[in-house]
């Protein structure tokens, strides 16, 4: 409390005040290499809860009569010499980035063919599923739309157009998807009147986000938002297709990175509102949650938007984004890069790369792009076929929004994500090079691993609310999240937390040259253990609550450095284990070792493998982190990439003197070293459960959860989990079931 006071008065002191107190601090510039695009043109990031009045008093000037003056919500964009950057800007504490302001590119489509139908196909097909959930299939649908509900490959190759497409019954309804992308024409027939336009401006009126109207000219996200939800050529023909204009007529670029900063912004906003909306509703089907799809990039991190896309997620927004058409490796161009994205590459009918697509460690899933059919702007009928990695990352989207919509995800991008996870296809797809994830978008209907009520693979065993079947069971509710009581006295039970120990052997890789010699000689008969301390819990509620995570790696100052290559190669060896394909959740979700998606319950993974050639040992680790969330994360989804981005992210001046990180995203945390190949750096790092102390439950979570008990950990106060009460009627730790005792919701 004294710090904040302190930080609160620093901000109202003179520009020479704040120079003498802050020493040589300077905010963080970044995106110099790509300045001679828009010279001496930046982005001013402030932290949160500041304002452009306190910052101008702050520097002691006002800096909006400067060119290219632009202010946002998060801070502003403008042009400026070197001195007012770097000692009146960055002098300011409570700046927290200066970039290089640089465009966003539209991703352009190949291969455009628009056409207007006589007729459109005007009956889909109902039937109640032996599975307990309404099925509807629409008869003559593209062939992407039958690729992402095959669970194998088909036979008949190329996959025709005009074939049927299953759903389940209102797909997608009460979900918003945002398509920030040239516009939509929502006045289309097919998109039935579920259209709109972002802040309830008409097509005629600009758009907030780049310098023309809200109507879509090129054609490109009409036919994006088609893909996702359109009736005939939708994944998800109930969700809502959201236009947010961000890229303009002429050429579909933005010059301003900021701008499309503020759309995330603004979208993320209308999220929260939804949702605070929803809580006050007696409709479950008022709103269910939101996805973003985005079909362009820029180059360089561009922090502007990273922080927005770090609080969508935070938000419970799922964001999906197009590889790029131009047959190279992605690299780091964004927002691909970003983790808070799933990264989107494109196949064709015949299930192999569509030869333009870009591809590389940065893709996550792959989805049909070529010759895809879907709507255009040219009129109220238009169709159109294009080819594209922006034809791919909206099946993604529409999938997502089906399993949002079914679970009711509106607080759980991770989740959603998860779903997305589970239910893709691998092994089918041919003609990425090596190092690219190929895991085929499916929406799961026909999954063979599914359980029998399920739409999709963990989609619960419950029917949604507007379908007529005999199972009366109501939808999802999002598990409470109560305030940590007070610990009660000494006197309560200490619960064992039991773990097991799992190994799963390492084979040696073989005759691995690299700049620091051969890693696991090919003759070497040793092994490595991968070892899962695996804490007996069960869940507690699934949120993504308090500090936002870190955005990028920490990066270790120290250490003993290590080359490149071979940590790539182990990264990728140590993330294919067995064991990690387990449900990372907290301490405090005390219950069975299987969770209800049938996965092993772990706390933290780790693993090492000697160094060739050295004393030395390279150690991986994944836990679950109490810092930014109290859900749960999949250990091997994200871990490839989580560990690429420290081995990318860090030291990036050197392959050859890497010296690791840590990275935290959500609920994990992810860290990479180098040590002593006799030390173990993350023997003392474990934090202490403590004692098992239930209470009764109070208001207002006793009116969800009446005739519960609330639990914690007194060495992990601020979590909570609410439990049956037990048959006495007394929360008493020696009372409550711990395995088979949570409340509805609380289980994973």
């Amino acid at each position: 409390m004294v710090f904040a006071s302190f930080l609160t008065l620093l901000i109202f002191l003179t520009a020479q005040s704040v120079s003498r107190e802050n020493g040589d601090f300077l905010a963080p510039l970044e995106g110099m290499d790509i300045h001679d695009k828009y010279p001496d043109e930046y982005l001013v990031i402030f932290h949160q809860n500041y304002t452009m009045e306190q910052h101008f008093e702050n520097i002691a000037q006002d800096l909006s009569s400067l060119p290219e003056f632009r202010m946002y919500s998060f801070g502003y964009r403008t042009r400026m010499d070197q001195h007012t950057r770097d000692e009146k800007v960055r002098r300011d504490p409570r700046v927290r980035m200066v970039e290089t302001n640089r465009p966003v590119y539209g991703i352009e489509p190949h291969n455009v063919t628009v056409f207007e139908p006589s007729a459109f196909w005007q009956n889909g097909t109902s039937r109640l599923s032996k599975r307990e959930y309404l099925e509807e299939t629409e008869p003559e649908a593209p062939y992407g739309l039958q690729m992402i509900t095959t669970p194998s490959e088909r036979l008949d190759i190329p996959i025709p157009d005009e074939g049927p497409y299953a759903h389940v019954q209102n797909a997608g309804l009460g979900v918003q998807v945002y398509v920030l992308d040239t516009g939509i024409r929502t006045s289309h027939e097919l998109f039935e009147g579920r259209a709109r336009n972002f802040g309830g401006l008409g097509a005629d009126d600009k758009s907030p986000y780049v310098d023309d109207t809200m109507a879509d000219v090129r054609g490109h996200g009409t036919h994006v938002a088609g893909i996702i939800g359109a009736r005939q050529y939708g994944v998800a023909p109930n969700a809502t297709l959201v236009n947010v204009k961000v890229l303009n007529n002429l050429r579909g670029v933005n010059r301003e990175i900021g701008d499309v900063a503020q759309a995330i912004i603004d979208v993320t906003a209308e999220h929260n509102a939804n949702k605070a909306k929803a809580r006050n509703s007696k409709d479950p089907w008022m709103f269910r949650g939101s996805v973003i799809n985005m079909s362009f990039r820029w180059v360089g991190d561009g922090f502007g938007i990273l922080y927005q896309l770090i609080d969508a997620n935070n938000a419970g927004i799922s964001v999906f984004a197009a590889a790029g058409n131009d047959g190279d490796d992605y690299g780091d161009s964004y927002p691909c890069a970003n983790v808070q994205t799933r990264c989107i590459a494109a196949v064709d009918s015949t299930y192999n790369k569509w030869k333009p697509s870009n591809y590389g460690s940065m893709v996550d899933f792959v989805a049909p792009g070529k010759d895809v059919l879907s709507l255009h702007s040219k009129s109220n009928i238009a169709i159109a076929r294009m080819s594209g990695t922006s034809q791919a990352a909206p099946h993604a989207a529409g999938t997502a929004a089906i399993f949002t919509s079914w679970s009711g995800l509106e607080t759980h991008y991770d989740l959603s994500q998860n779903f997305i996870y589970w239910n893709s296809i691998d092994g089918v797809v041919s003609g990425f090079p090596s190092g690219t994830t190929t895991y085929l978008i499916n929406t799961g209907i026909h999954s063979p691993k599914k359980y029998p009520k399920e739409p999709f693979r963990w989609g619960k065993d419950h029917p949604s609310k507007p379908q007529t079947v005999d199972d009366p069971s109501s939808s999802v509710i999002d598990a409470a999240v109560q305030s940590a009581p007070p610990p009660l006295p000494d006197d309560s039970l200490m619960t064992t937390v039991y773990t097991e120990m799992g190994t799963a052997t390492v084979q040696p890789v073989t005759s691995m040259s690299t700049l620091a010699g051969v890693l696991s000689d090919s003759d070497s008969d040793s092994t490595d253990i991968v070892t899962t301390t695996t804490t007996r819990v069960e869940s507690s509620p699934t949120s993504t609550s308090g500090s936002i995570p870190i955005a990028g790696p920490s990066c270790a100052s120290s250490g003993t450095p290590f080359s490149q290559p071979p940590a790539q190669n182990l990264i990728d060896t140590f993330c294919a284990q067995p064991m990690l394909n387990a449900q990372f959740v907290p301490y405090i979700a005390i219950g069975n070792m299987t969770s209800q998606f049938g996965q092993t319950k772990a706390f933290s993974a780790e693993g090492h493998f000697a160094l060739d050639g050295t004393t030395n040992a390279i150690w991986f680790r994944t836990r679950f982190t109490h810092d930014a969330c109290t859900g749960s994360f999949n250990g091997t989804f994200e871990c490839a990439k989580r560990f690429a981005t420290i081995l990318n992210g860090c030291q990036t001046d050197t392959i050859t003197a890497k010296l690791g990180g840590t990275l935290s995203n959500v609920c994990a945390e992810y860290e990479l070293t180098v040590v002593d190949e006799h030390t173990n750096p993350f023997a003392d790092d474990e934090e202490p459960a403590g004692d098992f102390t239930c209470r009764d439950t109070t208001s207002p979570v006793s009116e969800t959860y009446p005739n519960t008990c609330t639990c914690w950990m007194s060495e992990r106060v601020d979590q909570t989990a609410v439990f049956v009460k037990p048959g006495d009627g007394v929360c008493d730790s020696r009372n409550v079931d711990q395995v088979d005792g949570l409340a509805p919701g609380q289980g994973y």
